[in-house]
Protein backbone atom coordinates (compact mmCIF):
# COMPACT_ATOMS: atom_id res chain seq x y z
CA UNK A 1 0.00 0.00 0.00
CA UNK A 2 1.55 3.67 -1.09
CA UNK A 3 1.27 6.79 0.72
CA UNK A 4 1.75 10.06 0.28
CA UNK A 5 3.48 13.07 1.60
CA UNK A 6 5.74 15.81 1.16
CA UNK A 7 9.43 17.20 1.41
CA UNK A 8 9.11 19.39 4.72
CA UNK A 9 11.76 21.18 2.84
CA UNK A 10 10.72 22.14 -0.62
CA UNK A 11 6.94 20.48 -0.25
CA UNK A 12 7.73 18.25 -3.55
CA UNK A 13 5.30 15.30 -2.99
CA UNK A 14 6.51 12.27 -2.13
CA UNK A 15 5.03 8.38 -2.73
CA UNK A 16 6.35 5.66 -0.50
CA UNK A 17 5.46 2.02 0.66
CA UNK A 18 3.38 2.34 4.01
CA UNK A 19 6.64 -0.29 5.70
CA UNK A 20 9.42 2.84 4.37
CA UNK A 21 7.17 5.17 6.88
CA UNK A 22 9.50 7.05 9.27
CA UNK A 23 12.35 6.61 7.22
CA UNK A 24 14.94 9.35 5.95
CA UNK A 25 15.10 9.57 2.23
CA UNK A 26 16.76 11.91 -0.02
CA UNK A 27 14.23 14.45 -1.84
CA UNK A 28 15.04 14.44 -5.61
CA UNK A 29 13.93 17.72 -5.74
CA UNK A 30 16.40 19.48 -3.01
CA UNK A 31 18.51 16.91 -2.17
CA UNK A 32 18.16 16.96 1.40
CA UNK A 33 17.24 14.37 4.16
CA UNK A 34 13.35 14.13 4.54
CA UNK A 35 11.55 12.07 6.44
CA UNK A 36 8.67 9.81 5.29
CA UNK A 37 5.63 10.75 7.53
CA UNK A 38 2.08 9.01 7.33
CA UNK A 39 -0.79 11.38 6.97
CA UNK A 40 -2.80 12.20 10.62
CA UNK A 41 -5.59 9.83 11.15
CA UNK A 42 -8.73 11.74 11.32
CA UNK A 43 -11.12 10.41 14.07
CA UNK A 44 -14.82 9.81 12.83
CA UNK A 45 -17.38 12.36 13.70
CA UNK A 46 -19.17 10.53 16.41
CA UNK A 47 -16.19 9.61 18.57
CA UNK A 48 -15.42 13.29 19.25
CA UNK A 49 -16.48 14.95 22.74
CA UNK A 50 -18.85 17.88 22.46
CA UNK A 51 -17.05 21.21 24.31
CA UNK A 52 -20.77 21.16 26.89
CA UNK A 53 -19.62 17.68 27.73
CA UNK A 54 -15.42 18.37 28.50
CA UNK A 55 -15.26 18.47 32.33
CA UNK A 56 -12.12 19.35 34.36
CA UNK A 57 -11.62 16.98 37.07
CA UNK A 58 -14.26 18.00 40.07
CA UNK A 59 -14.84 21.63 38.30
CA UNK A 60 -17.75 21.96 36.52
CA UNK A 61 -18.45 24.90 34.75
CA UNK A 62 -22.32 24.64 34.18
CA UNK A 63 -25.28 24.16 36.27
CA UNK A 64 -29.24 23.86 36.20
CA UNK A 65 -31.16 26.41 35.72
CA UNK A 66 -33.90 26.52 38.87
CA UNK A 67 -37.00 27.00 36.38
CA UNK A 68 -36.90 24.94 32.96
CA UNK A 69 -33.58 22.39 33.90
CA UNK A 70 -31.64 24.08 30.96
CA UNK A 71 -27.44 23.55 32.02
CA UNK A 72 -26.35 27.41 31.57
CA UNK A 73 -23.25 28.99 32.77
CA UNK A 74 -22.78 28.91 36.84
CA UNK A 75 -22.01 32.82 36.51
CA UNK A 76 -24.96 33.38 34.45
CA UNK A 77 -27.82 35.18 36.03
CA UNK A 78 -30.64 34.87 33.44
CA UNK A 79 -31.30 31.45 31.61
CA UNK A 80 -30.85 32.17 28.04
CA UNK A 81 -33.59 29.52 27.05
CA UNK A 82 -36.43 30.08 29.51
CA UNK A 83 -35.03 33.54 30.83
CA UNK A 84 -35.82 32.92 33.95
CA UNK A 85 -33.76 34.76 36.89
CA UNK A 86 -31.14 32.60 38.58
CA UNK A 87 -29.53 33.37 41.78
CA UNK A 88 -25.86 34.22 42.34
CA UNK A 89 -24.39 32.26 44.28
CA UNK A 90 -23.58 33.52 47.95
CA UNK A 91 -19.72 32.57 47.76
CA UNK A 92 -19.82 35.25 44.35
CA UNK A 93 -21.51 38.07 46.64
CA UNK A 94 -19.12 37.37 50.08
CA UNK A 95 -16.35 37.13 47.55
CA UNK A 96 -17.52 40.98 46.16
CA UNK A 97 -17.92 41.88 50.22
CA UNK A 98 -14.24 41.18 51.31
CA UNK A 99 -13.11 42.55 48.38
CA UNK A 100 -15.11 45.79 49.15
CA UNK A 101 -14.03 45.51 52.68
CA UNK A 102 -10.46 45.26 51.85
CA UNK A 103 -10.52 48.38 49.77
CA UNK A 104 -11.52 50.78 52.22
CA UNK A 105 -9.38 49.23 54.78
CA UNK A 106 -6.86 49.66 52.20
CA UNK A 107 -7.66 52.85 51.31
CA UNK A 108 -7.84 54.41 55.07
CA UNK A 109 -4.24 53.04 55.80
CA UNK A 110 -3.14 54.83 53.22
CA UNK A 111 -5.01 57.49 54.12
CA UNK A 112 -3.17 57.62 57.72
CA UNK A 113 0.25 57.11 56.00
CA UNK A 114 -0.41 60.02 53.66
CA UNK A 115 -1.72 62.28 56.78
CA UNK A 116 1.34 61.28 59.05
CA UNK A 117 3.84 61.99 56.38
CA UNK A 118 2.02 65.60 56.01
CA UNK A 119 2.32 66.36 59.47
CA UNK A 120 6.03 65.66 59.91
CA UNK A 121 6.76 67.76 56.86
CA UNK A 122 4.98 70.82 57.99
CA UNK A 123 6.25 70.52 61.58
Amino acid sequence: MTEKTSCQFCGTHLEFDVENANQFIECPSCGKQTRLLLPPVSKPVSQTIPKAEVRLGFFKPMRTCGDCGFEISKRAVFCPKCGGFNTVPFSLVWRVVCLVMLCFTLLGLLGLIINEVVKALGS
